[in-house]
């Protein structure tokens, strides 16, 4: 069966059958090169104790169950496997395998090295083959791609932290919407009883701010029912992040008829073209300040005149 999500098992697997056959393996002489990152799921349980409270703190938790699960899975195929024997090998997948049109660890992708400043692979399938070329004419000496560009995406994959480097572009604070509803008086973001208290029961007001794009889907693997509110460095997700509290702190049940009010206006106007992210941010805040009339015209305008691909309207 096809995995589903952040898993390594198909290539781990290959990987540890074919070092178990020593030098009789063509792949012998490469595999003898590789070495697994100290990616979190293989940190002793005092080294994991450093992420609590972190973003990666559930990550890894989870992480570490779905290693047990199919590791029992991989000794059918590779014979007696211990946790950390699995654990490794799926360690040197994470951090040696090239992404791009599939997943393969060879042996090219394998020489370059993280560099947040320069990039200088490109790739590109062609013919069935995938090519890696450099960007730019270059005299001999190593060539950088960039692994990632969050720390967390770093830590989790690669093992390391950049010491030079105080923020990454792709670095975020996640505000869990199940934690924001709680701050605003519970809201729409009820947790389930027999449900993990990341995740969120997807009631009116949670997708209408799923329409507004206030909120997304957790990017990591066993939380993709959690919705968070990212905040980047530069502030942005701010606007996202008041609107979703604005809306969490509404009457439930005043804020549904709002937001109908709002829709039925867009309807009665001929502006049913107008429902983009934009649109439902604008109603989002019209129903939960009860700013639905002309006012709510005005909030519509604001969001279409400040909204567009990437921006926080």
């Amino acid at each position: 069966a096809r995995d589903v999500g952040d898993t390594q098992r198909r290539e781990a697997t290959k990987l540890i059958a074919e070092a178990r056959r020593g030098g009789m393996s063509d792949w012998a002489p490469f595999l003898r090169t590789l070495r697994p990152a100290p990616c979190p799921w293989t940190w002793a349980a005092d080294e994991v104790e450093l992420l609590r409270g972190t973003e990666l703190e559930t990550v890894v938790n989870l992480k570490l169950k779905r290693l047990a699960a199919e590791r029992r899975l991989v000794e059918r195929a590779v014979g007696p496997l211990t946790e950390a024997a699995y654990a490794r090998a799926c360690a040197v997948v994470a951090s040696h395998a090239n992404p791009w049109f599939g997943r393969a660890v060879v042996p090219f992708n394998c020489t370059l090295n993280h560099s947040v400043a320069r990039d200088d692979v490109v790739f590109e399938q062609r013919d069935g083959f995938l090519i890696g070329r450099s960007k730019r004419s270059r005299g001999p000496g190593e060539l950088f791609q960039c692994y990632a560009d969050a720390h967390a995406e770093l830590i989790y994959r690669y093992g390391f932290a950049p010491r030079d480097v105080d923020a990454l572009p792709g670095d975020v604070v996640s505000i869990n919407l199940v934690d924001l509803g709680r701050v605003c008086r519970g809201g729409d973001a009820r947790v389930p009883t027999d449900a993990p208290i990341t995740r969120v029961t997807y009631g009116p007001v949670t997708k209408a701010l799923l329409a507004a794009t206030a909120v997304e889907a957790s990017p990591w693997d066993g939380l993709e029912g959690t919705l968070t509110i990212e905040l980047g460095l530069g502030g942005e997700g701010l606007g996202k992040l008041v609107g979703a509290a604005m809306a969490l702190g509404a009457n439930p049940a005043a804020f549904q008829t709002r937001l109908r009010a709002f829709d039925a206006a867009l309807t009665a106007a001929g502006r049913d073209f107008e429902r983009d992210e934009d649109t439902w941010a604008a109603g989002v805040v019209a129903a939960a300040t009860d700013l639905v009339g002309g006012d709510g015209d005005g909030l519509l305008a604001a969001a279409i005149t400040a909204g567009g691909p990437g921006r926080d309207p």
